[in-house]
């Protein structure tokens, strides 16, 4: 592990990094090549839907969420502590990053619950898609709180945000679980491969933000991160348009892991649904 460091220092040191910002450099560097190839991967992927015509809502919640990754890859930021990567003027606030994100994040809430109800619909599971526009609803009344705690900058509601991200994914992997128990849930590939990897990675995700994501929330609200409750939201949406520019190791550390997750791995989920999409069976 030290002589990785070691190189990493050296290499850093060579191209003019600061010692205290090696890691998030790098970092940066690495998220934002992975999100060049995701955009690569999404125009590929749209010209076969368009030349087949086969462009649907599902897919334009696909474009909207790949895009907005990578614009969040190029320009990082920490809305509740106002912490951005590059001084680049107001595309770089947390307003302006907060207003793509929830466009993004109701996308793909919208695609994925959509793709699930047509999987478990197809094999016989009840209200399939009364669960499915339960799960979006609470994925898209998570982007309220998340605004409450962008604006007060108060992180006890971007931990009450994740956690209804938590309820919404265990409710759809139970409803997953059921749904591989029926007849005929292994009887087309698309489908079979779609319940097996979700029986897993639903509760995998669940656990992670049970363990990880909203403990550090509540954390930094214990530790008045990001200013406490001291905003209202109106001095909050003017202070939202403001941002400290900060790429040390210590402040970005923590948030590395979600977020390589989040813009790197969220896209290519959603691509290779729609990859799938004509191929398994059930119409929603």
């Amino acid at each position: 592990m030290e002589s990785i460091r070691s190189i990493a220092e050296a290499a850093a040191l060579n191209v003019g990094f600061p010692a205290n910002e090696i890691y998030s450099r790098f970092w940066h560097i690495g998220l934002s090549f992975l999100a060049v190839n995701n955009l690569l991967q999404l125009k590929d992927l749209s010209a076969r839907r368009l030349k087949k015509g086969t462009w649907n809502t599902r897919m334009t919640c696909t474009a909207i969420f790949t895009i907005v990754c990578a614009f969040r890859s190029f320009l990082p930021r920490v809305d509740a502590e106002r912490l951005c990567f590059w001084d680049l003027g107001i595309i770089q606030t947390p307003f302006v990053g907060r207003s793509l994100a929830t466009v993004a994040e109701i996308s793909f809430a919208y695609q994925f619950t959509r793709y699930w109800a047509r999987v478990v619909g197809a094999v016989g599971l009840p209200f399939s898609l009364i669960i499915a526009n339960l799960a979006w609803f609470l994925c898209s009344f998570a982007q309220a709180l998340c605004w409450t705690g962008v604006l007060t900058t108060n992180n006890f509601w971007h931990a009450c945000e994740n956690s209804l991200w938590g309820i919404s994914p265990f409710i759809l992997a139970v409803g997953a679980i059921e749904a591989s128990t029926r007849k005929g849930a292994f009887k087309h590939e698309k489908n079979k491969k779609f319940l097996q990897i979700f029986c897993v990675a639903g509760p995998a995700f669940v656990a992670y933000l049970a363990t990880y994501d909203v403990p550090m929330y509540i954390q930094k609200w214990r530790d008045g991160v990001g200013g406490g409750v001291d905003l209202t939201l109106s001095e909050g949406l003017k202070h939202s348009l403001t941002c400290n520019v900060d790429r040390s190791d210590e402040l970005w550390g923590q948030e590395m892991p979600w977020m390589s997750g989040y813009f790197v791995f969220g896209p290519i989920i959603m691509m290779t649904l729609e990859e799938w999409d004509t191929k398994i069976i059930g119409k929603i």
